[in-house]
Parts: C-alpha cells; structure tokens; sequence
C-alpha cells in the first residue's frame, strides 16, 4: 500500500473541499506534564500531536483547528495514508470550558488516527464519523498516580446548545462530591469540556462509569494523562480512546492475548444497568450498575465474555515492570460482536522503531477467508478458543490496511517500542467500516 507523509509545521489556509459527506470532531487531552524542556530524555519537553488519514478511494481532506486558525487542505490517493502534524498547543485547558476542538472534514469516509507523542509516552486512537456518535456514554479510564496525573475526559459538543448531563458512579463521593450529585453542561458545537478527577490520598479517584447523556450527540476523549497499570507496577503511559455510544455495546465480547506482552488486564463495565458477565463459560462477575470488574490475565489466556446486557470491554497493556518488562500501558476498547463488519480499515502509525500488529477476531462459526490489504491469511496463523472464537495477529507495516472477509470480524492496533521506543506502547480500537 502506497504511503504519502505529508508535515504540515504551521497553519496553512485553504478553500474546503465541496460537499464533504463526513465529519470528524475531536481534541487531543493531555499527555504526561506540560512543564517544559527540564529533563535530558525530553520526556516534559517537546509534544508530538498528528493524524493519520487512511483511503479506500481519493479523498478531498480538510483539517481545522478555529482556535489556533489553522486551516489546512490536501487531497489523498486511493488506498494510500497521510500524516498531519498539528501544532504542539492544540491540547485544550487542563479542566473546564476550552475550544481547542479538531474538525476533519472528506468528501468520502476516510480513516483517523490521532496520536500523542512525548518521549517514552504514547497513546493512539481511532477518530469516529459524527455519523457514529451518540447521546449516552459511559467513561473508561483508570486509577490516580500523581497529583497532576489523573483519569479525565473531554467532551466535544457537535451541534449548538447542547445540554449535557454528567453522572459519577456510586462509589466517587468519596473523592469528588460534585460528580456524584451530577454536572450540567451546556455546549456549542466545537466547544470542549474537559474533566479532571480531582487528587485523593485514600481513594483510587478513578471516573470509570461515569454516565454521560446529552441531548445531541457529543464526541468523548476518555482516559489518563498517563497511568500506572496495574496500579504500582510503573512506568506509566497515557491511556486514551474516542468512545462510542452504549447504544453500539453488546452481550458477547471476545478478547484475545496482547500479542507481544506476557500479560494484560481487562475492564468489563456496565451501563445504568447492572450486569451479570460470564467469563469462558464458568465464571460469574456480578457487575453493579456504572461499575466495573478488572481481570488480572497474568498468563495472558483469550476471555470470552457473555453479559446478561450490553457492557463495554477495554484491554490494558501493562507497565514495564510487570512479568516481562516490554513496553508500556495502553487502551485499547474491544468491539462486541454486534461492532463486526465485512470491511475495514485501520491505520498504523509511521514513524520507526516500533513492531505494530493487527489483531483479527472471528466468531463462532466463522470459516470464511480473512484478507489484509487484498492477501489471505494462513489458515494456521489463527488460533482456535474452546469457545469457537478465533483470532490471528499479523505484524503490520506502517501506514492504512484494510481488512476484508465475507462474514463481520472484529479487530484492534496496538504497538510495542523497540530501539529508541523501547519503554513505549500504544492501542487503538475501533476501525473505519467500509462495508458492515
């Protein structure tokens, strides 16, 4: 697959293209700390914020930032990938009201990934079409690690006055009575509205099952400025996705191995309902209602999850300290079997010193040819669960790849540091889908 790298250092102004058909709205959270160049690894230093842009056919792009004026078009081949760097001041105020939001624009359904960068600190996710937004979410993220190092979330409002209702899970009065009792927000479109778990000696302050509902579809960013995962075991990494909508969860949830590391860690977490979850057909969480389970995978077994209502699954890589000591934490959300499709696209990110992977799920079932860029893969590369699930991972070179099968499967990108990036990791689930 053809790749074009395209840097853009500063804000260029160009005619937007005619009749775009999809919308893109997001913002880039925090990654580690903002205090300037103070350490020799340039870990506090110099922040790297990009897109990658994956095709199926040409595209007419654009890419807006109304804050910073940055206004910027290109076109992209058929089946070919771009990258857009951003400026390093795109991440929104740390808490509360901004409008540092990113609007992409195409003329056909494209591919998005942003990307967070500093040295030994990288998290990547897939950028959703407007089309696939919601009205109800819940968060995902994870516990505190520093007075400066929180879970967060930041909410993109898409059309304006809208009203939004934020709700904390039970047990957060503890740490944050305001989230508990609720927080009204209004927003116009493209204005961001950031959440900070505030710092508690006692209490993990971890705003995973936070309940989001609003009266127009909103775009969240959810996650951590950078997490220790599990708890204790350092060092820590960002932790950020764009998350999609309960209304796109389901019942049944498989989650392969993190091909490359020794062990993970796995969040299944419930909506306003509670739920009951069984874990490879023999083991039963009782989950409350905007609570979670965390399942320790120390030797990293596949889970197949079967809820009596809809959940939402994450996969945490660990830290480097954990049984390995490869790479570093991330996030990665796991679609339910109801998210599969016939056709996809992911794209990997294309800077060196990284093994990137595409994990491929099949249910039950499943016995139809799966393709990667047009080439079958082996038969042999797949590995069969008890449960009838199967799943292939396959090394992946940078850039966009497309994934094909005659019946729906599922799949995620993540990527383990080598060289340079040898402490550094990343995870990104969800997919451009071509064909459902």
């Amino acid at each position: 697959m053809r790749n074009l790298i395209v840097f853009l250092l500063a804000a260029v102004f160009s005619q937007a293209s005619a009749g775009a058909v999809e919308e893109y709205l997001f913002c880039f959270p925090p990654n580690f700390r903002e205090a300037g160049p103070t350490d020799v690894s340039d870990r506090n230093g110099k922040l790297d914020c990009s897109v990658s842009i994956g095709t199926v056919s040409k595209a007419n792009i654009r890419i807006r930032i109304p804050a910073l004026s940055f206004d910027t078009a290109f076109a992209v081949n058929e089946r070919s990938s771009a990258r857009v760097q951003l400026p390093e001041t795109v991440i929104p105020k740390k808490t509360g009201l901004s409008s540092n939001s990113i609007v992409i624009t195409s003329d056909v359904p494209i591919g998005v990934t942003a990307k967070s960068h500093r040295f030994q600190a990288t998290e990547t996710y897939a950028v959703h079409p407007a089309s696939r937004l919601g009205r109800s979410y819940v968060i995902s993220s994870y516990s505190k690690l520093a007075q400066d190092l929180m879970g967060l979330f930041s909410i993109i409002g898409t059309t304006d006055g809208t009203m939004i209702h934020v709700r904390g899970p039970q047990n957060c009065a503890a740490w944050d009575r305001t989230l508990a009792d609720g927080i009204d927000i209004r927003l116009d479109r493209g204005q961001v509205w950031t959440y900070v778990a505030p710092f508690s000696k006692t209490e993990p302050a971890d705003p995973t099952g936070t309940l989001i509902t609003s009266t127009q579809p909103v775009s969240i960013i959810s996650g951590h400025s950078c997490a220790y995962v599990p708890v204790k075991w350092c060092a820590c990494n960002p932790l950020y996705e764009q998350l999609l909508p309960i209304s796109t969860f389901g019942a049944t949830t498989f989650v392969p191995p993190l091909y490359g590391r020794a062990g993970s860690n796995v969040r299944v977490m419930a909506t306003a309902q509670a739920s009951k979850v069984v874990i490879n057909g023999n083991i039963t969480e009782t989950i409350p209602e905007q609570g979670f389970s965390e399942l320790s995978r120390d030797v990293n077994e596949p889970l197949e999850l079967r809820a009596d209502s809809p959940v939402q699954v994450a996969l945490f890589g660990r830290g480097f300290t954990s049984i390995d000591s490869t790479g570093d934490p991330c996030m990665i959300m796991i679609p339910s079997t109801d998210q599969y499709a016939r056709e996809q696209l992911v794209t990997t990110i294309s800077e060196p010193n990284w093994n990137q992977y595409v994990t491929i799920i099949c249910p039950p079932g499943h016995s139809s040819e799966v393709l990667i860029n047009g080439t079958i893969i082996p038969v042999s590369t797949f590995t069969t669960h008890a449960s009838g699930f199967r799943f292939a991972c396959v090394l992946s070179a940078p850039g966009s790849h497309i994934i094909t099968s005659e019946k729906p499967v599922g799949l995620f990108v993540h990527g383990i540091g080598t060289g340079m990036n040898v402490y550094d990791a990343y995870g990104t689930g969800g997919s451009m889908i071509i064909k459902k």
